[in-house]
């Protein structure tokens, strides 16, 4: 009986405390992922976006069009 006991305690501390734990390393690394090295990918991301036609919106076309109409029409 006394085996049965320990187990079921041993089992009601994993249940209680494993999500707490994975908690705690979730916390951990989302606190390590939103250090300054992120917002230079960030940027770098709005970069690829500037440069990358397949990612543009309406906007971004209409504004690419704008600006190659008054360059050639400079030229």
């Amino acid at each position: 009986m006394q085996g049965i006991i320990l187990a079921l305690e041993i089992v009601a501390i994993y249940v209680i405390f494993g999500p707490v734990v994975l908690l705690a390393v979730y916390i951990i690394f989302d606190r390590l992922a939103n250090r300054t090295p992120n917002l230079t990918l960030a940027s770098q991301k709005s970069n690829e976006q500037e440069d990358d036609p397949a990612l543009w919106g309406y906007e971004d076309v209409e504004r690419y069009l704008k600006k190659r109409k008054l360059s050639t029409t400079s030229s």
